[in-house]
């Protein structure tokens, strides 16, 4: 996305501690799928139930965190800008 000075400004302080925010999450889904393919070959119920309740918690806390950020953005640039950032490929949650 390409910005003026003040937008600029305005943006990158938000952007960074979004993806700091983000890279925790994106932790908590390195774990997970650590531990599925540590259990893949005797993965029990129990533990497939259980990764994947983690698996929805974290995808819910990416969509609030998602949520939270578009606020700060259009609220400090504008909800074009702020929608730009989300539904471009340039978003690092799309990666």
């Amino acid at each position: 996305m390409q910005f003026n000075d003040s937008d600029a400004t305005k943006f990158w302080p938000i952007f960074q501690q979004y993806d700091a925010e983000l890279t925790t999450i994106g932790d908590g889904r390195m774990k997970l799928i650590v531990d599925y393919a540590r259990n893949y070959e005797n993965l029990t119920n129990e533990q497939a139930d259980a990764l994947m309740s983690k698996a929805f918690e974290l995808e819910a806390q990416r969509a609030i965190l998602k949520k939270k950020f578009f606020d700060k953005m259009k609220a400090q640039l504008s909800a074009t800008q702020a929608a730009k950032f989300f539904l471009s490929k340039s978003d690092p949650a799309h990666h």
